[in-house]
């Protein structure tokens, strides 16, 4: 199938419509869905007077869905949908019972508790109105600039002229919003304007400092279909990514940054995470933490240990594991495991299943895509950052967008068979 742009795609929604505060939206759903769009701009502030400001936008977003949560019906489709994830947070409180950290098991269950929320929050939006994403779209793109003005200043010897916003390693969480705010910016977008957006995007993670957040804003914009090319064009785009790379590493600053080992570091080390590739102490400190949790594989240490044990491996360098499998997996063992990532994967085979959908329209398509795309970064993050704990730069941020497009989903299999010419016809896609 595919899709050429449409009338609709060209007439979206101004800021002037705002048309998910019409009454068809139940006021706790739409005071929370406005603290979520206030709460992307509070976590490009970061502290402000000792205060992570990210955090208290979320922590308002969070309480308003959890009385929504309360008062409101749930739906039965989100109940078997988030089914894993509510399975993993019963198995994380009841492992309140042994972990070795009380304190930090409730506050990390609280986090994933607004992951639900925010999901719920973009379920019931996108069923109310359908002009949630754009606006949310809208959002995204007013907040890129925002996001480059304070990388540029945070990025200069890890400070900020403005003070009060932090800067260098505190900026690079932000790269993990920023691959969302990119997808969502996108959506119904041209080819150019989608172009535009990534070089912002990819200015700021480099900026940042964060090696993978380069790797996930260069692997969104090949898979994004906001890109409109086919897959030749693509493969093209990652040759030439590696040969820029290839180019770079004979700079004595890239290799400062890249690698330790007293030879000059190549390409092959980065692909084959050779010991010269410089992982800032990950590879030395996953196996003492393996080691410290491998006899509770099961079920785990608890809920919030893998910080304390990872305090005790590194001899106090470091308090996150930097690897969210391995956080999972100490925390909640091969059980909770299965849960959490087994949720995330579901969530991104819906997205595909949705961007492939025969009766989808081009938005909706797209929708499942950034729906899908949003665990490939998430996936990837994981792998070597703390990106299950960063509810306010990407988690609750990404329960959204999870919900927005699940929702989507479940209106378009819900359409009788014969409405798929009309559908399509409306929208002005092709097949």
């Amino acid at each position: 199938m595919t899709s050429v742009a449409t009338p609709e795609l060209q007439g979206r929604p101004h800021w002037s419509s705002w048309t998910w505060l019409s009454p068809l939206v139940h006021p706790l759903d739409r005071a929370e869905i406005l603290l979520v769009y206030v709460a992307f701009p509070m976590a490009l502030v970061g502290d402000l007077a000792g205060i992570s400001m990210g955090a208290v936008g979320w922590i308002l977003a969070f309480l308003v869905g959890l009385l929504a949560f309360l008062l409101l019906p749930l739906p039965a489709a989100v109940l078997r949908t988030t089914a894993p994830l509510f399975a993993l947070l019963c198995l994380g409180i009841i492992s309140l019972l042994w972990t070795i950290s009380f304190t930090e098991g409730v506050r990390v269950l609280v986090q994933f508790a607004a992951v639900l929320v925010a999901y719920l929050a973009g379920w019931r939006a996108m069923a109310a109105d359908q002009h949630v994403p754009f606006t949310l779209s809208n959002v995204s793109i007013w907040l890129i600039p925002a996001c480059l003005i304070v990388f540029f200043n945070a990025a200069v010897d890890g400070a900020s002229t403005f003070g009060w916003v932090r800067g260098g390693n505190a900026a690079r969480p932000m790269v993990m919003m920023l691959a969302l705010l990119f997808l969502m910016g996108s959506l119904g977008r041209s080819r150019r304007f989608t172009l535009v957006l990534w070089g912002a995007a990819f200015l700021i993670a480099v900026a940042s400092g964060g090696r993978m957040g380069v790797a996930v804003i260069g692997l969104m914009l090949i898979l994004t279909p906001a890109l409109r090319v086919g897959w030749k064009p693509r493969l093209a785009l990652v040759g030439v990514g590696l040969a820029a790379l290839a180019f770079l590493i004979q700079f004595e600053g890239i290799q400062e940054r890249l690698f330790v080992g007293q030879e000059e570091g190549e390409l092959t080390d980065i692909l084959t995470l050779e010991g010269n590739f410089n992982t800032a102490g990950r590879n030395q400190n996953w196996p003492q933490v393996i080691a410290l949790c491998s006899d509770h594989s099961t079920f785990g240490q608890g809920a919030g240990s893998s910080g304390p044990i990872t305090l005790e491996a590194t001899v106090g360098r470091t308090s996150h594991p930097h690897n969210d499998y391995l956080r999972i997996w100490c925390e909640y063992g091969y059980t909770g495991s299965v849960m959490f990532w087994g949720f995330f994967l579901m969530v991104g085979l819906r997205g595909w299943r949705l961007f492939r959908y025969p009766g989808a329209s081009q938005i909706e398509s797209e929708l499942g895509a950034i729906g899908g795309l949003a665990v490939v970064a998430l996936l990837m993050f994981a792998l070597t950052d703390n990106v299950v704990v960063y509810t306010a730069t990407f988690m609750a941020a990404g329960g959204v967008l999870w919900g927005i497009s699940d929702r989507a989903l479940h209106e378009v299999e819900s359409r009788p068979i014969q409405t798929l010419h009309d559908t399509r016809a409306s929208t002005g896609t092709a097949t």
